[in-house]
């Protein structure tokens, strides 16, 4: 999205800010929009159209997602929103191509008001340092340990959530306690857990499983044995997890498409009909929902 080159010296900037990325963002959607009812390069299903990032990527996309004209707007940042070409900006002319939001990855982003989410049945997954200095969790002003910021609230996933809590909108918030830090959890090994809980938020709303709280999700994510691991000359691998009898198994290929599904009955496995590759073995609940992965190579 387009940066200022000056410092965020007063409100109006930030807001213009904030209006202009979030036009440039809906510039993008509207683009594979308009490829798919016309060229189809991309070959893009917009029916599953999720926006999401980090940060102030996650400012940008939250506002994508939530904020309209149907909104509560303070003229202050109504004004700076009709001076960019309104709801749809003018990063673009093609705005005669419409699309709905299908669902948000927020990591450690927030909106100006989090009650704007109450006005969408849009689904959330968030992740949130509790004490973030930078994007605050609760109400308070972001990049709030510079002096010279402008006094700017905004209110982040530990607003957001319990407001799609009440409207009985999916979501899933992981909120890191305790921590003063501002995304640290991309840099060690929640990492894994970060993204591995996002991706199947999103592949519950895809698939139509039902959601669940993020602590329902096992820490066995991404914690299957799995044996001899690439596999070269062997036919079969062997699965060490506890509890795992009687439970779904699932192995997906590199393009999430599912070569095969069956019940576990044994912890040895044949996989005399996989071609090499690199393929995602699931261990599922009930409700189809992944409890424990691993990776598998067949050379």
């Amino acid at each position: 999205y387009r940066l200022f080159d000056t410092f965020m010296i007063d409100s109006s900037v930030v807001i213009r800010e904030v209006s202009f990325a979030v036009s440039d963002m809906k510039a993008a959607i509207r683009y594979f929009v308009e490829d798919a009812n016309t060229t189809n390069n991309y070959n893009a299903d917009t029916n599953f159209i999720f926006v999401g990032g980090v940060s102030a990527g996650a400012i940008v996309a939250n506002h994508v997602a939530y904020m309209d004209q149907n909104d509560p707007i303070p003229p202050f940042i109504l004004d700076e929103i009709q001076n960019n070409g309104g709801f749809e900006g003018n990063s673009s002319t093609n705005t005669q191509y419409t699309y709905s939001i299908k669902g948000v990855i927020n990591f450690s982003g927030s909106l100006f008001y989090g009650s704007w989410v109450n006005n969408q049945n849009i689904p959330m997954y968030s992740i949130h340092e509790e004490f973030d200095e930078t994007v605050p969790c609760e109400t308070g002003v972001p990049l709030g340990n510079i002096p010279q910021f402008p006094d700017i609230t905004t209110q982040g996933s530990c607003v957001m959530h319990p407001i799609l809590d009440s409207q009985q909108i999916q979501n899933e918030f992981w909120l890191i306690a305790g921590t003063y830090e501002h995304t640290d959890y991309l840099y060690d090994s929640r990492l894994s857990q970060a993204l591995n809980h996002s991706s199947l938020f999103l592949q519950r709303i895809m698939c139509g499983f039902p959601p669940v709280s993020v602590n329902e999700i096992s820490s066995n994510l991404d914690q299957i044995t799995i044996y001899p691991n690439p596999i070269q000359s062997k036919q079969s691998f062997q699965i060490v997890l506890n509890d795992a009898a009687d439970k779904p198994i699932s192995i997906t290929d590199i393009t999430g498409k599912i070569v095969t599904q069956n019940t576990i009955t044994s912890n040895v496995f044949d996989i005399t009909s996989l071609s090499s590759g690199l393929y995602t073995i699931s261990i599922l609940s009930k409700e189809n929902v992944a409890i424990a992965r691993g990776k598998l190579v067949k050379k």
